[in-house]
């Protein structure tokens, strides 16, 4: 039998042509190099649909993916990501576990190299020493994003900037691929809900409403305020950051807390504590004049939220996602809590919100939802 690895590209690029789903793309490219190269080449030019990764099974080193487009579960082995929370941005997961590391991986990757970043224990404003490693995976980082798709090797890789939510008070560092320790942002004391690169510029929003620039070209990084809330919209809910061809979004999520089943007077009435996104408003921002304005639709977008890095695309291209919708999951760390009033851990609150309608569906509802350590999160494939 001949070297298979030798075969011409025409041919390969025939073979790879026939396939319509990443998985069988991610498992070509896997062979040997040349057929990676040319799977690479497919892979950019195929409909990509995002995909949610699931809770982590028990006892398992498999991790599911759900896809839209089949609305079929595909398993991955990735044992690099049990027992760890993660994070993605540009098809890449971002994991911290209880060793308190950080590492980078794609798990798409059929030659997964997994690259550990300095860790974000030297940050100041960081919790009393002896914290428990567990309290510290479920609630130091809120968010972490890349400013571009990293390059491999990864380390050295010094376009690519990563930006981070840390800590409780939700303070912003960044590193470059290859550096050692995090840089800290001078921040506002209430902190930040997102984080998004536009335009060759980072932008956060604060927790009290305040559009920042992040001015990371200066000796001392610094935030820079340029605009505060839409007229009219409090600060109150979760606040998301959207780029988009160019264009800046910000997402308000409403969600309702409390309980259910209780009523005065009767005791044996069990009560349960719910938590549950109600509705979003969207509003997009003016660069010319520096304000929000609130729109009714995405022109048929789709917009993907949660604890992995907000994008959206546009479904005329993606069979699975359905136009001016928002697809959310759960980024409510409460229910990552092992004494959390929420039954089974982090993950009821997923679903997809209709701009048309202004209703809530749910797109996912089988078991692997709930975790008290990863709850699921979109992550868009990439080679």
């Amino acid at each position: 039998m001949g070297n298979w690895a030798e075969l011409c590209s025409d041919i390969l690029r025939l073979i790879v042509d026939q396939f319509s789903k990443i998985e069988d793309i991610a498992h070509f490219g896997g062979v040997c190099r040349p057929w990676r190269s040319v799977s690479v080449e497919k892979w950019h030019f195929s409909i990509v649909d995002p995909w949610l990764m699931l809770a982590e099974k028990e006892d398992s080193d498999e991790r599911g993916f759900y896809s839209l487009s089949t609305k079929k579960v595909y398993h991955i082995n990735l044992p690099e990501t049990q027992g760890r929370k993660c994070w993605s941005s540009y098809g890449w997961l971002i994991t911290l576990g209880l060793d308190l590391e950080m590492h980078l991986l794609n798990p798409f990757s059929r030659s997964r190299v997994t690259i550990r970043f300095p860790p974000p224990l030297g940050l100041p404003n960081q919790y009393e020493p002896g914290i428990d490693p567990e309290f510290f995976r479920r609630t130091f980082i809120d968010k972490v994003i890349f400013s571009s798709r990293p390059s491999v090797p990864c380390e050295d890789d010094k376009k690519c900037v990563v930006m981070g939510i840390f800590s409780e008070w939700g303070k912003l560092a960044f590193l470059r691929m290859g550096d050692e320790v995090w840089t800290h942002v001078c921040t506002p004391k209430a902190g930040f809900h997102d984080i998004v690169y536009l335009n060759g510029q980072f932008y956060a929003f604060s927790r009290k409403g305040k559009l920042v620039m992040v001015d990371i070209s200066c000796p001392d990084p610094k935030t820079i305020e340029i605009a505060g809330l839409p007229e009219g919209r409090n600060a109150a809910g979760q606040f998301y950051l959207v780029e988009s061809v160019g264009e800046l979004f910000m997402l308000a999520r409403s969600v309702y807390m409390g309980y259910v089943g209780y009523y005065e007077g009767d005791e044996d009435e069990d009560e349960s504590y719910i938590y549950e996104t109600d509705e979003f408003e969207v509003y997009k921002f003016n660069f010319d004049n520096m304000n929000w304005t609130l729109v009714k639709n995405l022109d048929n977008r789709a917009i993907f939220v949660g604890v992995n890095a907000s994008f959206a695309i546009f479904p005329s291209n993606h069979s699975g996602c359905e136009p001016n919708c928002i697809y959310f999951t759960d980024d409510n760390s409460y229910g990552l809590m092992k004494d959390s009033r929420l039954e089974g851990g982090a993950g009821k609150d997923m679903g997809v919100f209709r701009m048309e309608t202004g209703k809530v569906d749910y797109h996912y509802k089988v078991p692997d939802m709930l975790s008290r350590i990863c709850a699921p999160l979109w992550i868009c494939p990439s080679p």
